[in-house]
């Protein structure tokens, strides 16, 4: 509980605090420099700085979800959903991502399963999934997302083609306990707490997350999600 606690703190202590300083670095070089920029400058900033806030935003997100993750005091709302629709939104909000590093996203899921899942929880699984293949694909790599029906189960996998995992690290991505935060193949940053929402919150839906990798051939996480019959 203590390494729990202390790695907790260290996410709020350091991950927090470089975007933030990012944030104030860049606005202060547009405040002290605006009249001297030209336009095609000022609007490379305001880029930066609309991908830092959403970067920080998410780590907000994250950190406020895994709180109340410890302190129960974030409930599974369970019911049957589209897979499909689940999917596709996560790939919409994300495309801009994919497409910053010419990324090709396809899908190989079927269109009418449907599971018992929290909508919310398992669309941030999704997302946490798909962010982390992105982020670790080189330019012009791709993404494929499959689904599959075993036995009262769907598995959803996302595997990309990317940087892999070194076979010492895979039992170490889904514990707050263990620091492993590679930076991406676009010198993107994180904290390595994503995927340990993912797996809690997979639990909560009464799956489970696996992963398999290959170093310089890329990674394939899945989970799995219960079933269910459509009224």
């Amino acid at each position: 509980m203590n390494n729990t606690k202390d790695r907790f703190f260290s996410i709020i202590a350091h991950d927090l605090k470089n975007p933030f300083n990012s944030l104030m670095g860049i606005l202060e070089v547009l405040l002290s420099e605006y009249d001297e920029l030209d336009d095609i400058e000022k609007k490379e900033y305001l880029l930066v700085l609309n991908d830092s806030s959403n970067k920080l935003y998410r780590l907000l997100d994250d950190l406020l979800q895994w709180s109340r993750l410890q302190t129960s005091g974030l409930k599974c709302d369970i019911k049957s959903h589209l897979i499909s629709y689940v999917i596709n939104t996560q790939i919409k909000i994300l495309d801009e991502q994919a497409s910053s590093k010419d990324i090709r996203i396809t899908t190989n899921i079927s269109e009418d399963d449907h599971v018992n899942i929290d909508i919310n929880m398992i669309s941030t699984v999704i997302r946490n999934l798909l962010s982390n293949a992105i982020k670790f694909s080189n330019n012009g790599g791709s993404i494929i997302i499959t689904t599959k029906k075993k036995e009262n189960r769907l598995v959803v996998s996302i595997q990309d083609n990317g940087l892999g995992i070194a076979r010492e690290n895979l039992d170490k991505l889904f514990y707050l306990e263990e620091k492993i935060s590679t930076i991406g193949t676009a010198n993107e940053v994180g904290t390595g707490l994503g995927l340990i929402l993912c797996k809690e919150f997979v639990e909560k839906n009464g799956g489970r997350i696996m992963v398999t990798s290959t170093p310089g051939e890329g990674s394939c996480f899945s989970f799995t999600v219960p079933m269910s019959i459509p009224h």
